[in-house]
């Protein structure tokens, strides 16, 4: 994932912080599953633009813990079959995408920190086309669950 961002103008006395950021992500998809006893073989990509916004705390320990919430939307390009069968399915459609994240930054440098957060991101509203036949259901996509490790660099 990349990032560009600022932080809020607040009161210098402020315990806190709120950034906000314009980011971009790239996912390669491996679907590999049985479900209700039918195996699933597909592969892929997903893009994604989100707009988050993070509120930093700060403490006297020189650490900061964070929270963050971001929406966006992403792009599913994806194709496969199930292995049982001659059934094909796939999926070439942006879909809603929103996230929340979770973690702590500590400075090594004098305009750098080093973060480690967790990250919960969920999806919804791809269509699946199925054997040539666009679904009429709209199918939620699995949640992502991601521990993210990073520098995040201050200009």
């Amino acid at each position: 994932a990349v990032a560009i961002g600022g932080y809020v103008p607040q009161a210098a006395s402020a315990i806190s912080k709120t950034r906000v950021e314009l980011e971009g992500t790239y996912r390669d998809i491996e679907i590999d599953e049985i479900v209700n006893g039918t195996s699933y073989d597909a592969s892929g990509e997903q893009f994604g633009l989100y707009g988050n916004a993070y509120m930093d705390f700060y403490s006297p320990y020189g650490f900061a813990p964070y929270v963050g919430a971001g929406a966006g939307a992403v792009a599913n390009d994806f194709s496969g079959t199930e292995t049982t069968t001659t059934n094909s399915f796939s999926s070439n459609d942006w879909a809603f995408a929103y996230q929340a994240m979770v973690g702590v930054t500590a400075p090594v440098a004098e305009k750098a920190v080093a973060k480690i957060g967790y990250r919960y991101q969920g999806f919804s509203g791809a269509d699946i086309d199925y054997n040539g036949t666009t679904m009429d259901s709209q199918v939620d996509l699995e949640a992502g669950h991601t521990v993210d490790f990073g520098i995040m660099l201050n200009f």
